[in-house]
């Protein structure tokens, strides 16, 4: 019998830190799109031309910096990190291996703890 089990590889507290900021810009980026001219007249400075050219084009540069945003923060966030146990034997670890396996490479780990296929 198979038991599959997930759970989350905790990420580095750098990297959270990380993710988070890419999320504050985010949200900035998307707050100078739509109040950018307010904003810059508030704190008495000039409105970039980039704000302007975002302003003009809200919606490309709305879903631009979403998506951009979005898939960095996906980027930091994921691990790729996960382990194959057989009772309590570890079989696979992306971890110690430093790279995902191959179909052949848990076939041949399995194989090493006596599971038979039928192929």
């Amino acid at each position: 019998m198979l038991d599959i089990r997930g759970t989350e590889y905790p990420i580095a507290d750098s990297v959270m830190h990380i993710s988070r900021l890419v999320g504050m810009l985010q949200l900035f980026m998307m707050a100078m799109i739509f109040f950018g001219d307010t904003m810059c007249g508030f704190m008495g400075i000039p409105t970039p031309d980039l704000v302007k050219n975002m302003q003009d084009n809200k919606f490309t540069a709305f879903f631009a910096v979403y998506f951009i945003g979005s898939t960095f923060q996906g980027i930091l966030m994921n691990t790729g990190a996960f382990e194959i146990y057989k009772g309590n034997t570890l079989i696979w670890s992306t971890l110690q291996a430093g790279r995902l396996p191959k179909l052949n490479d848990i076939v041949a780990a399995f194989e090493r703890q006596g599971v038979q296929f039928a192929f």
